[in-house]
């Protein structure tokens, strides 16, 4: 007997459903677009909020414009406002300094609040040390809230001359004016030249003083300049001593007051009608600069000569009293001026007296 199998009936398929309908597609795609989209924003966006929210960038920006040599626009980030007198805050004068700022380094920050420091590493020239800057954030999210310099304080270079005296200085390139001797000016950090800038028919300023600035350094101690006799110098001082000189001459005293030349008369005879009679004008020479005295030494080389005669009285006697022909020497100080000429100052009290009439 023949068995016959039948097969196995299968149930029948369900029918299949879309999971997401067109319009669900849709939104799909469109939410996903836009997370990416935020994504990019995101990161195109915060990193540099976060860089702005950095305290050393200020400082960094500020650097960078000193040592590209824009004065202006370190001025602008530096919080700088340049008085009527700053007249060493340009490109111009900065490009004449010499060992200048060359490069920087950010070593460490500090913050506390809206407050913070930077701790830099400058090279200036051929030296480098640091320096701390304060910076204060800008109101704002406290995350982000960019970072300010505060109002920086210039190093200042200052220069004094020997004698207080107003003079014309060039600074830089720049026409200064020492008054009584003194000239500060505001500058970024370098070495700045002093050339003499006045009248130089008997002396001038020494040349090429240099006088150094750096960041963090605000007290300055003046750099000193001195001053030199000029060839006509020699002249000038001999013609004053003369013209004083003359003046002591015209006395008819035995001893005129402040000169460097007197008689001594006998206390028993009358003298009347004295007279100075000047026969030479002594040789004078000029020593080398004393601050003490303000000036130049003046000494004499070669005595001068002078002669005293007098109408001479004693109980019925009378007749004519001289001298003779007797030396004197002169001590003084030849002393600068604002106008750039010099002034003879005798220093009295170390004359030589002339034998008794």
């Amino acid at each position: 007997m023949t068995t016959v199998s039948t097969p196995d009936v299968l149930p029948a398929p369900r029918p299949r459903h879309p999971l997401l309908t067109r319009g669900q597609l849709v939104v799909v795609i469109v939410t996903v677009l836009a997370v990416a989209a935020s994504l990019v924003s995101a990161a195109l966006v915060v990193p540099p909020a976060v860089r702005g929210a950095d305290p050393a960038l200020p400082v960094r920006a500020y650097l960078q414009a000193v040592v590209s040599g824009d004065i202006t626009k370190a001025l602008t980030l530096g919080g700088i406002t340049p008085a009527a007198g700053d007249k060493l805050l340009t490109d111009a004068a900065y490009g004449q300094s010499a060992n200048r700022v060359t490069s920087f380094a950010v070593l460490d920050t500090a913050v506390s609040g809206a407050a913070g420091t930077v701790l830099v590493r400058v090279q200036q020239g051929d030296q480098s040390y640091q320096t701390a800057f304060d910076v204060q954030r800008e109101r704002g999210a406290a995350l982000f809230a960019p970072w300010r310099l505060a109002p920086q304080t210039l190093p200042q270079i200052s220069f004094r001359l020997a004698a207080p005296i107003d003079r014309a200085l060039k600074v830089a390139g720049v026409e200064l004016t020492a008054t009584k001797g003194l000239v500060t000016q505001r500058v970024f950090p370098g070495d700045y030249e002093s050339d003499d800038a006045g009248p130089a028919d008997y002396f001038a300023a020494d040349w090429y003083v240099t006088a150094s600035a750096r960041f963090g350094v605000t007290a300055v101690t003046p750099t000193a300049i001195g001053l030199q006799l000029a060839d006509g110098a020699s002249a000038s001082i001999a013609s004053a001593a003369a013209a004083w000189l003359n003046g002591c001459a015209a006395s008819t005293q035995l001893a005129p007051s402040g000169c460097p030349f007197k008689a001594i008369g006998d206390p028993t005879v009358a003298y009347s009608d004295g007279r100075w009679s000047l026969e030479s004008q002594p040789v004078l020479t000029e020593g080398d600069w004393d601050a003490a005295l303000g000036g130049w030494p003046v000494a004499t080389t070669q005595p001068g000569h002078v002669t005293f005669t007098a109408h001479a009285t004693q109980g019925g006697l009378s007749g004519t009293a001289s001298t003779g022909s007797v030396p004197f020497r002169v001590l003084g100080v030849a002393i600068p001026e604002s106008s750039g000429k010099l002034r003879f100052q005798p220093i009295t009290g170390a004359a030589v007296a002339a034998p008794t009439a």
